[in-house]
């Protein structure tokens, strides 16, 4: 009896994932912030006025990376990108005086899943023009943001992504979803790519990751307020194989 196998791969776009102790995003349909977000930048919008903090001279972005604990407790995320933080020093150092006020309030609401809390990350993105002199009621960044977009439109990607992971398949026999996770930069390249969860098989790690590079250059940056931006992206793959029986009988 002969038996053939027949590999598909299904993928989606997605921007959230569940790792087992962090969660690298917070999960969707929930606040962080009682109010949302635009309570939580309408209180920066106070601190900063109260503490007479002043707009940039140019249009400045920084983007902070939190840790919001179990308890719903906010910590900074130390940034190591210094190029970013000193072409955005004015921002960074805005962002650093808020946190300092923004921590202690009791609005931060922590992750939850299944009734259990998590510590999640989140990111915000601090525009001090729009904080102080620009501010309008209502208001959040994401009302000045264009995602990340890919040459050709989401067709072309599908396809793009599709033809560069069928090589592989054959190679190795693995069920279940991970997860590709990668930035694009303010200059539309990928940088950071990583497979989550990790499997043990290093070589199909480095393969996956391989083939997401060949993307390399299809990508046009996430911009906010006219300004590029590094983004965030995750790419489900779920990988599925079937055998379907096939043969003679034999006397």
């Amino acid at each position: 009896m002969m038996k053939t196998k027949l590999i598909y791969l299904f993928f989606l776009l997605g921007l959230t994932f569940y790792s087992a102790q962090i969660l690298d995003s917070f999960p969707k349909k929930q606040d962080f912030y009682k109010g949302g977000l635009q309570e939580l930048y309408k209180d920066i919008h106070s601190i900063a006025t109260e503490k007479k903090l002043s707009p940039c001279k140019t249009k400045e972005i920084y983007q902070a990376k939190l840790l919001l604990t179990k308890d719903s407790k906010i910590k900074f995320i130390t940034d190591f990108d210094s190029i970013s933080i000193q072409k955005n020093k004015c921002a960074y150092d805005f962002t650093l005086e808020v946190l300092k006020d923004l921590k202690s309030n009791d609005k931060w609401l922590s992750a939850k899943i299944k009734d259990k809390n998590f510590d999640a990350i989140v990111r915000l993105f601090f525009v001090p023009n729009h904080l102080l002199d620009d501010y309008k009621v209502n208001y959040t960044p994401f009302k000045y943001y264009i995602p990340v977009t890919y040459k050709g439109g989401v067709k072309v990607m599908n396809k793009d992504i599709k033809d560069n992971f069928m090589a592989i398949f054959s190679d190795y026999h693995v069920n279940g979803r991970l997860y590709l996770e990668f930035v694009v930069d303010e200059n539309g390249e990928i940088i950071n790519p990583i497979v989550t969860p990790m499997t043990d098989n290093v070589m199909f790690n480095k393969d996956i990751v391989r083939s997401i590079n060949r993307t390399k250059g299809k990508w046009n940056p996430a911009v906010l307020d006219g300004v590029p931006v590094k983004s965030r992206m995750t790419v489900p793959l779920n990988f599925s194989i079937e055998f379907y029986e096939n043969g003679e009988q034999g006397n």
